[in-house]
């Protein structure tokens, strides 16, 4: 059984792809799980916390970088590990979830550093050279989207809240959103 969140992220998946033949070839494509049981998730509508479907698109404050989604955001997150405390200087970091290779460059060049995580994952962060604002953070299977820097972020609706172990304890943390002590499984089995 996959974790509700993960379900949520492929119904929204499915969503997007109306033509089955071009649904079946993506979707059939994740690993462990087979066409037919991914394509009864797009009988399903997304649970409560997923996000509206839009293409997120947005920059850093000086300008610099901007950058557009060609995909619909997935998931709206807050991540409180201490490496997301650190680097958004608060109790914890808020990101919007994309498909990985969905997000463009319009302008600009951010600068990265990569860091080993307490998953024991390499996570990429970008930010802007110039601002210093935050942009993206990405390891191998996500690409999150700092949700500070989107042109629209009033209409986001946070859905998961992870690293909950490394929490501070003055930390806000909601109540109506899944939470989890530390990742979510994101593989398909779950």
């Amino acid at each position: 059984m996959l974790p509700a969140w993960r379900s949520n992220l492929l119904r929204k998946q499915c969503k997007r792809y109306s033509a089955s033949s071009e649904r079946l070839n993506i979707i059939g494509s994740l690993p462990g799980r087979s066409a037919s049981q991914l394509s009864r998730l797009c009988d399903h509508q997304p649970s409560r916390g997923t996000l509206m479907a839009t293409r997120p698109s947005g920059g850093c404050r000086c300008g610099r970088v901007r950058y557009e989604c060609t995909a619909d955001s997935i998931a709206m997150s807050f991540c409180y590990c201490r490496d997301c405390q650190m680097s958004s200087g608060s109790a914890f970091g808020s990101f919007v979830l994309i498909p990985p290779g969905t997000m463009r460059l319009r302008s600009g060049q951010p600068k990265r550093y990569a860091v080993k995580t307490d998953s024991g994952r390499t996570l990429t962060r970008e930010f802007c050279a110039e601002c210093g604002s935050p942009l993206f953070a990405w390891t191998e299977n996500i690409f999150a989207v700092t949700a500070a820097s989107l042109d629209e972020p009033a209409g986001l609706q946070p859905s998961i809240a992870i690293w909950l172990d490394s929490a501070q304890p003055w930390a806000p943390i909601p109540d109506d959103i899944e939470r989890f002590s530390k990742n979510p499984s994101i593989s398909s089995t779950g």
